[in-house]
């Protein structure tokens, strides 16, 4: 016998076996029993991937967190093949599909997984979009779109540590005078963007004492006595670090440069005989500094004195002046005896007091026995700003001078009967020397 379809038969749709009896004209009646087999004719379907990564790691399928699901009715989902297309990130090569089980070909829905090749890197990409084409071992492909899109988001992870956005690496300003200068920074992770706070690594910790950071990148500096320590540059390092982890920091050197101002006179430092033994320091300059010396009149030349001027401001601040000052309760001119060279100096210089009158330097002039004046010094561009010394010379006296008669000439008269011993005359010479 011959049996006829009499119609289509859908395996996904309808039974996929029928078992009857055939009634006939025999003494038994047979039991057919048709199975319908199944072919690959339906469209398989796949839920579009929208899933995150975390970036600098492989995930393979043991390990993935991101699936579709895929659909077949027919069945072979291991015959399912599942390209990337339309994409200019290179995902063919970062991305691929895999199921963590092989599904056995009755098997009719599966959990096929996303894969990462390669490590991400949220810096570089902080997310991929692309087409998904999957067909079955028919070459059918998903209904209802042939293409499926997929969304693939990078998770950023505390990797980088934070990026300057605000900075500068030098400033300059001046002396004695308060700053305040912003520098920002932000969480490299751009996807984290953690807390930034600051802080300030010093090296010296005298300059800990002027210049401070908060916590929103402002730097204070306090007014700094750039003559007091002899410093013109500040060198500090500056640290931009993660709050909930400060292991991830970035840093930054910054140097202030000081500059000048004039607010120092020139100050007589100390004085030193030509022997070099002999050191005064004038230590107190709130009290009237002075020096004492003797010289043997008649003396011509450098006296035997060396006066130190220093001015501690620095370029044209630290010029001045030297000068030699009568005092004003003097009747006599002093310094019509004297000069000081040289008349100017920078910093820090020494200068010499030198007879430039000799017939001055006279033991018997009057008035002349002890000699007062001033070394007074002034800025160049603050005479107000000046300090002064007192020199105090006592001349010595030494046997210079010729003793003299009161007349060139003297006349007598005498009898011839004078005897021995008698006084005849009293003639009185004078000599102006002390001894």
């Amino acid at each position: 016998y011959i049996f006829y379809a009499c119609m289509c038969f859908d395996y996904e749709r309808l039974p996929s076996q029928y078992l009857f009896n055939v009634w006939l004209n025999l003494d038994f009646s047979p039991v057919v029993n048709f199975t319908i087999i199944n072919i690959d004719d339906e469209q398989p379907s796949l839920s579009p991937p929208q899933c995150s990564f975390d970036e600098n790691t492989i995930y393979t399928k043991d390990n993935s967190t991101c699936f579709s699901i895929v659909l077949d009715p027919d069945g072979w989902l291991d015959q399912m093949t599942f390209e990337i297309v339309n994409d200019t990130n290179d995902a063919p090569y970062l991305f691929d599909f895999e199921y963590r089980e092989i599904p056995e070909d009755n098997i009719y829905s599966a959990n096929v997984y996303i894969t990462v090749l390669e490590e991400l890197n949220y810096q570089n990409i902080t997310f991929y979009l692309f087409d998904v084409r999957a067909e079955d071992g028919a070459g059918h492909s998903t209904t209802p779109s042939e293409l499926v899109r997929a969304i693939i988001n990078v998770n950023d992870l505390p990797d980088t540590p934070p990026e300057w956005t605000s900075f500068f690496t030098s400033e300059q300003f001046y002396e004695q005078s308060e700053q305040t200068f912003t520098v920002t920074a932000i969480d490299g992770d751009y996807g984290l963007n953690y807390e930034i706070n600051y802080m300030v690594l010093w090296e010296d910790d005298e300059e800990a004492n002027y210049i401070s950071i908060d916590n929103n990148g402002t730097i204070s500096v306090k007014p700094i006595d750039r003559d007091k320590d002899d410093i013109s540059t500040y060198v500090f390092e500056i640290v931009a670090y993660e709050v909930p982890d400060p292991i991830w920091n970035t840093s930054l050197l910054i140097t202030f440069f000081v500059l000048d101002i004039d607010n120092n006179p020139p100050l007589v430092r100390w004085i030193l005989d030509a022997s070099f033994d002999n050191v005064t320091f004038p230590v107190d300059d709130e009290t009237e500094k002075s020096t004492e010396m003797s010289l043997l009149e008649n003396t011509d030349g450098t006296l035997n004195l060396t006066i130190f001027i220093r001015d501690i401001d620095t370029g044209q601040n630290a010029q001045f002046t030297v000068e030699l000052e009568d005092l004003q309760e003097n009747e006599i001119e002093y310094t019509d005896a004297f000069m000081i060279v040289p008349t100017a100096g920078y910093r820090t210089d020494q200068f010499q007091i030198i007879v430039k009158n000799v017939s001055y330097i006279d033991y018997e002039l009057p008035g002349w026995i002890d000699i007062s004046f001033n070394v007074l010094t002034r800025g160049v561009l603050d005479s107000t700003k000046e300090d002064r010394i007192l020199v105090k010379i006592t001349l010595i006296d030494y046997n210079d001078e010729t003793p003299e008669f009161e007349e060139t000439e003297y006349s007598v008269s005498i009898n011839e009967t004078a005897k021995k011993g008698e006084f005849i005359i009293q003639i009185l010479a004078t000599d102006l020397d002390a001894e």
